[in-house]
């Protein structure tokens, strides 16, 4: 066991290696603005919801695990969903359903705490590095079932609601990538033929679940009307999170992680998805895009991957000013190294020579890359600074 320390050196102590896995993943999930739940926040509202505030019901334990699948690595509780998938064990399944009431505001200690295991970001990256991981969260079982029977409620609400707005692909019943990228590869083929220019910006959020401010997450969920109990069921699930890191077999002192969304659990997709919505409407509230028939595309979403989508370099301008301005009040940061702008033109137009604007820092034009099986051209420029890049399609 080895990893590689501040000063490049390697080291080979296991208490230090597995020391340093800790302080790094500390480091990278609570580098959001933290916050932890007060008994203030969770008795904010009195809102009630027949739908949401109900008893949980056999039925409804039985049919997530009915949709849970089976192999997957246990938590910490290291009970298997296999073993709540067997019918003659109604005892577990009573267990489960008995602490799994939305009446307690505090969830079992267990239920706070997940399992790190660090997945390689690519086949080249340094083993020795914990950097060069991205970790997936094992959580217990049982946790696993209160957190779907949460999200189906909360799924049939916000339907209820028509809150999400159909921009939104990520995660939702029935929808895909494949549909965005069809919609985004037709306006511009059609556009193409018709001579005319489509502007796109292609967003890429740093660290977005990682960094969500749970206290505007709350926000945004009171202001719909979740209900009081819902609300103080999901607070519950923040309150004192904790996580270790499982290297070799081996696991390192429990950590506190006091921002952002938990990674790999269900509910963490359709809370993303309400954090981001208003977005949507900001965005949407400038009238511009891309017209089809009585409507103006201008935005679509696959949970935090977004391209923007305008006929003009000054309407695009003002949308990235929109996006700024929305990540200034809701505390997330564009990834300006991985977000590109793409000038989508007929060979006979000329290329753009706009300099885009986002958090104080130009844009330019780049080198060739290959995107949607289209090549475009791009021409260099050098910058002393990280740039949001943008590029040109031919």
């Amino acid at each position: 066991m080895e990893v590689t320390m501040e000063d490049n050196s390697i080291c080979t102590d296991s208490k230090i290696v597995l020391d340093k896995w800790k302080c790094d993943f500390s480091n990278m999930l609570n580098s959001g603005n933290l916050y932890e739940a007060t008994e203030k926040d969770v008795n904010s509202c009195i809102i009630t919801d027949g739908i949401l505030d109900s008893e949980i019901t056999n039925d409804e334990v039985l049919n997530i695990l009915k949709l849970s699948k089976a192999g997957k690595s246990p938590g910490c509780d290291e009970i298997p969903m296999e073993m709540y998938k067997n019918q003659t064990a109604i005892s577990a399944l009573t267990q489960v359903k008995a602490v799994t009431t939305l009446e307690a505001r505090m969830i079992p200690e267990l239920w706070s705490r997940g399992i790190i295991t660090p997945i390689p970001k690519s086949s080249t990256s340094d083993p020795r590095d914990p950097m060069s991981y991205r970790g997936i969260t094992l959580a217990p079982t049982s946790y696993k079932l209160y957190c779907g029977v949460l999200n189906s409620r909360l799924t049939v609400k916000l339907d209820e609601l028509n809150f999400i707005h159909d921009e939104q692909n990520g995660f939702r019943s029935n929808r895909s990538t494949i549909d965005h990228l069809s919609t985004i590869t037709s306006i511009i083929e059609t556009r193409k033929m018709c001579k005319m220019s489509t502007f796109a910006a292609f967003i890429d959020f740093k660290k977005a679940y990682d960094t969500v401010n749970r206290f505007l997450l709350f926000c945004k969920l009171e202001s719909i009307g979740i209900s009081s109990k819902m609300l103080n069921a999901l607070k519950s699930l923040y309150h004192k999170v904790q996580s270790c890191v499982k290297v070799n077999g081996k696991i390192t002192q429990w950590f506190d992680v006091q921002c952002g969304l938990k990674q790999g659990c269900v509910l963490s997709p359709i809370l993303f998805n309400t954090f981001i919505n208003n977005l949507v409407s900001e965005v949407k509230s400038l009238n511009f895009g891309i017209p089809i028939e009585e409507e103006k595309i201008c935005i679509l979403l696959y949970a935090d991957d977004i391209v923007l989508l305008v006929e003009n370099e000054s309407d695009l301008q003002m949308l990235l000013d929109v996006l700024h301005m929305w990540c200034h009040k809701n505390d997330i940061s564009v990834n300006l190294s991985k977000s590109k702008i793409i000038h989508f033109r007929p060979p006979s137009f000329p290329r753009s020579i706009y300099t885009f604007m986002l958090d104080l820092v130009s844009t330019v034009i780049k080198r060739e890359i290959v995107i949607l099986q289209k090549s475009f051209n791009i021409y260099s420029e050098d910058l002393p600074s990280p740039v949001l890049v943008e590029e040109e399609y031919q």
